[in-house]
């Protein structure tokens, strides 16, 4: 893999109509940063964007004006493409599983949300901003999951982390259809739940602990497989406690109708023998 020195010595400044050295002094740190948001390996999101300078270098018809959207643009991309290979873990064994912290916020709609008030409910807390690239590509499933499970037991909640709050959300969910509910969060839940970038997805199953969590971005189908392992804990034994409960005493019965025939043989006359 390149370093940004090799970058750098093999960037030749007549190869592009532009001086590629300029910007790559100039955008590294940036494009480097939109990485890491979605990679969250710094060392790797530093390796990725001296491969988005190498592929700029080795651009031909690129216009000098129009460099910075390119670098930004390729830059999401590549953040992407290196998320969805990512490895997302499987959820924890329930008996390793911790009690997720809870916090309780107002949502858009000026609704109380209290995580510990949701038990019984599988929960996914997604923590975004409006800013995070990531964030915009997960949270169209995030709004699929909440309209396909809800009535299995789901419940989607966002954590916005934007520094201005309400004042950047607001217009962003009149822009978004977005069906659940959304909070502002703090520095204080972010550390609880070990929050370093963006976006973070927990999910808590119905007893209130944390059975999973994944760092940047989600990948559906994995995700999707893990609410549905979820929603279907416990519901079996549930079922069987149920049904035990409406199933008759076979052994009390038994026992009764012993008793019965017991007193009706104590209490009927023998036969006389003649």
């Amino acid at each position: 893999m390149s370093t940004r020195t090799d970058a750098l010595a093999k960037m030749n400044v007549n190869a592009a109509p532009f001086n590629t050295e300029t910007a790559f002094r100039t955008h590294y740190g940036r494009v480097a940063r939109i990485i890491a948001r979605v990679v969250r390996d710094h060392a790797r999101a530093e390796e990725l964007a001296v491969e988005v300078f190498l592929k700029l270098w080795r651009t031909r018809n690129a216009q000098a004006d129009k460099v910075e959207a390119w670098l930004y643009r390729v830059a999401v991309r590549t953040a992407l493409d290196e998320a969805t290979v990512s490895p997302q873990a499987s959820i924890q064994l329930e008996n390793g599983r911790k009690v997720a912290p809870d916090f309780d916020l107002k949502d858009q709609d000026g609704n109380e949300v209290r995580l510990s008030g949701l038990k019984g409910k599988v929960v996914l807390v997604n923590f975004w901003a409006t800013w995070c690239e990531g964030c915009q590509v997960e949270i169209p499933w995030f709004v699929e999951f909440e309209k396909k499970y809800s009535g299995q037991g789901l419940v989607v909640v966002g954590v916005s982390m934007d520094e201005d709050g309400w004042k950047s959300v607001k217009p962003w969910l009149k822009e978004k259809k977005v069906n659940y509910p959304i909070v502002i969060g703090n520095d204080q839940l972010g550390n609880q739940y070990r929050l370093e970038a963006m976006p973070l997805t927990v999910l808590v199953d119905r007893q209130g602990r944390i059975a999973g969590e994944h760092p940047g971005v989600v990948k559906k189908a994995d995700t999707e497989k893990h609410i549905r392992t979820l929603l279907d804990e416990g519901v079996g034994s549930e079922e069987a406690r149920l049904h035990a409960s409406l199933r008759p005493p076979l052994k009390l019965h038994v026992r009764f109708s012993r008793m019965q025939l017991s007193r009706r043989l104590k209490t009927s006359e023998m036969p006389k023998r003649n």
